[in-house]
């Protein structure tokens, strides 16, 4: 049945993608697994709901890669991934509600713990040698974890309790990043403005995404 095959697919998706990319390996699988993530994520998401807190971290870190295509389509993929992830958290008839609060719960741990994560700015003491192996993308990291900030919040609300459930320790985490204007680290200008750039789009759907649940919940109660 249907069900059977969209658990095989994601279990061949996931097995792709857990191969770390070799530098010199050929990107063809793995962006055509990425891709079918973007293009199917709403029919497959009950099942990649059962894999989401393994895929997640995975397509959180594809997107910060060094070869651009293959880049582009985990950020394509991590883009469509959220929104569906939402949805079938909210998503009563597929499994259980304790079952799907664990699982939100993996995510979202990793989301607080990356945002809270101060990012260490110590470039004036080191040579133009190590700032090109320095961890720039820790920046996007926490960029990419904005994004799922405000996309799983609402299913956060109804499922789990506590900074998890409450809007003020999302909003105080996002107005802690929404000073921080320009990056430091990055090999150029361009670098620089394209990080600060993706930064305050993702802080302004986060903002969105919350003050939409936040009405919800304001209607409700």
């Amino acid at each position: 049945d249907d069900r059977t095959n969209h658990a095989r697919i994601v279990r061949i998706l996931l097995s792709v993608l857990s191969t770390q990319v070799e530098a010199r390996q050929r990107k063809d699988l793995h962006k055509a697994a990425l891709k079918l993530i973007a293009s199917h994520a709403d029919t497959l998401q009950n099942e990649l709901m059962k894999k989401s807190a393994q895929l997640f971290t995975i397509l959180l870190h594809l997107r910060l890669g060094n070869n651009k295509d293959l880049s582009q389509c985990a950020i394509e993929a991590y883009e469509k991934f959220l929104p569906a992830m939402s949805s079938a958290f909210k998503d009563e008839t597929f499994c259980d509600r304790p079952t799907r609060g664990h699982l939100l719960k993996q995510i979202l741990e990793t989301v607080f713990e990356t945002l809270d994560t101060p990012v260490f700015e110590e470039l004036s003491s080191k040579s133009d040698d190590s700032l090109d192996s320095d961890p720039a993308p820790t920046h996007r990291l926490k960029t990419g974890c904005i994004r799922a900030l405000g996309k799983l919040a609402e299913p956060a609300f109804l499922l789990l309790e506590g900074e998890f459930a409450e809007v003020n320790s999302y909003m105080s985490r996002l107005g802690k990043l929404t000073m921080y204007m320009k990056f430091k680290q990055g090999g150029n200008e361009y670098v620089e403005r394209f990080e600060s750039m993706e930064r305050q789009v993702s802080l302004i759907s986060a903002y969105a995404d919350l003050l939409r649940v936040e009405e919800v919940v304001t209607e409700d109660t």
